[in-house]
């Protein structure tokens, strides 16, 4: 039976948060090359397990076996889960030595996944504005077509004609109408 710690005592978490709002706030400025930055990303995460395991206060024999498990693990993990494959792909770089490849993996990585989800959100936008607009636009075309087909029945004012579009085909405006039998 296993008595491996499955939950992070409360310190460990504040230490964590700390380590990973201090991460994310570094400012990777176009000055700080590749290498750095996947330096700073290999660092970031030995430093991470060091904190989960309760050994970044310990000496630093406990932090070299620590790092070295991890080093070994990060270099040849290979994961079955398709949503953790830039992630491998990043850290299998970093703890490989190649730390520029790393940084412009996931750069790469990063513009890809922005693109994605903004054609995605594109495309959904789209297909809701279609549903949206559809009912008004069926008003629309009816309206246009009852006046051209009964145009003796409409005020021969353009503005008059509209208004009384409007209250047979809601929910559009008069403007709406005003404009769409304009020239007809």
């Amino acid at each position: 039976m296993s008595t491996r710690k499955t939950s992070i005592e409360k310190i460990q978490q504040d230490k964590l948060a700390t380590l990973l709002e201090q991460f994310l706030s570094a400012d990777p400025s176009e000055t700080e090359s590749n290498e750095a930055q996947g330096k700073a990303l290999e660092q970031f995460v030995l430093e991470s397990l060091r904190i989960k395991q309760g050994a970044d206060e310990s000496p630093l024999r406990r932090k070299t076996q620590i790092d070295a498990a991890t080093t070994a693990k990060a270099a040849t993990w290979d994961t079955d889960f398709p949503e953790f494959v830039a992630s491998q792909k990043i850290l299998n770089r970093a703890f490989t030595g190649r730390h520029a490849d790393a940084a412009m993996y996931a750069e790469r990585n990063d513009k890809n996944e922005h693109k994605k989800v903004t054609s995605t959100k594109s495309a959904y936008g789209r297909a809701n504005a279609d549903k949206k607009h559809a009912l008004k636009k069926q008003a629309r075309d009816q309206g246009v077509a009852d006046y051209v087909a009964n145009r003796k029945n409409y005020s021969k004012l353009r503005k008059t004609a509209a208004i009384e579009l409007a209250e047979k085909f809601p929910p559009l405006a008069s403007s709406t109408f005003k404009k769409a039998i304009q020239g007809l």
